[in-house]
């Protein structure tokens, strides 16, 4: 990684971004706003390890951006310089392109756009996906996660429209227009400004939601337990789970989502007692020492100190069980 990006990837973490505002919103398919948190209060360096999908749409972009001019005739210029809200300096955005007229030019002057008539965003998204933008009725429709994206683009620069061109499962093109809604950003903007103040500033995450959120914020409990008794809720959802279990009708993913639920309110904790008793346990199991053996075997012959050396230990995961009734 080079230092022009490591750089870019801590300047990053001094504000939200377009890709930080879906998670933020819940939308995101892919990160939650405890995610975000994290990589914004992370003390640690950044780590790139773009995905697959990430890598290509990188290597892809040019292509993209290039067919959008072709079919369009619009100008575009790639924009670098990363972009900040006039009123909002915690409000980023790094767009991908501007569009503009023949006879004028973008540039960024103290984080503000000027100069474009609008936003173009390049992506690729895989064939599977393919009805999130041609939406139930086959007409034009924008992934809500990427439509948040532009949007926060929209209010950063300040323009009216942004573009997003896609090209879908490597063969299909497709171009989709997101206009301005001052409502929508309003309400964007004081969603995202209550995140920035309320947990990256103070250091407090937000409350998780989901089971993967608290396995995140807490990959070990912490030993104590929840007690059913006290709580006609929990109770109610333990009754339910049973109940699930049993039934051979319930449809699927009952169970999974009940299951989700009670993740959710053990939290931290250990599992769920009921009279004293442990009912529900969702506790970490014993950690593990794991050789990387193609390393060893790179070194050949390796001595014993060789092979501790290429031997880490693997936390334990968390482990969601239920006691059977007696």
């Amino acid at each position: 990684m080079t230092a022009d990006r490591t750089q870019w990837l801590l300047d990053r973490r001094k504000g939200l971004g377009g890709s930080d505002i879906a998670a933020i919103l819940g939308l995101s398919p892919w990160r939650s706003a405890v995610d975000v948190w994290l990589d914004k209060t992370s003390t640690e360096p950044p780590v790139d390890a773009p995905s697959e999908p990430m890598y290509w749409g990188t290597v892809l972009e040019d292509v993209v951006s290039g067919e959008y001019q072709k079919r369009t005739g619009r100008r575009v210029q790639r924009v670098t310089q990363q972009l900040r809200h006039p009123q909002l300096g915690w409000a980023l955005g790094n767009i991908d392109r501007a569009v503009t007229t023949a006879s004028t030019r973008a540039r960024v002057v103290t984080g503000t756009l000027r100069g474009a008539e609008g936003i173009l965003e390049c992506k690729t998204a895989s064939a599977y996906s393919l009805g999130e933008w041609e939406g139930s009725d086959g007409g034009d429709a924008v992934p809500v996660h990427y439509a948040a994206q532009v949007l926060w683009y929209i209010g950063i620069a300040q323009v009216q429209w942004a573009d997003i061109a896609v090209l879908v499962g490597g063969q299909r093109y497709l171009v989709r227009r997101v206009e301005r809604n001052d409502e929508t950003l309003r309400a964007m903007f004081a969603a995202a400004d209550e995140f920035w103040h309320r947990h990256v500033l103070t250091g407090v995450a937000p409350e998780p939601k989901s089971a993967r959120d608290v396995v995140t914020l807490f990959p070990r409990d912490d030993g104590e337990y929840l007690d059913a008794s006290q709580n006609g809720e929990v109770l109610g959802l333990l009754n339910a789970l049973r109940a699930a279990r049993i039934d051979a009708k319930a449809r699927v993913g009952l169970v999974d989502d009940i299951e989700e639920q009670l993740k959710l309110r053990i939290g931290a904790r250990a599992g769920i007692t009921f009279d004293g008793k442990p009912v529900v346990t969702w506790k970490a199991a014993r950690d593990s020492l794991v050789t990387d053996w193609e390393a060893v075997a790179t070194a050949l012959l390796a001595p014993e100190e060789l092979v501790l050396q290429h031997t880490t230990t693997r936390a334990g995961s968390r482990r969601f069980t239920v006691k059977e009734q007696k």
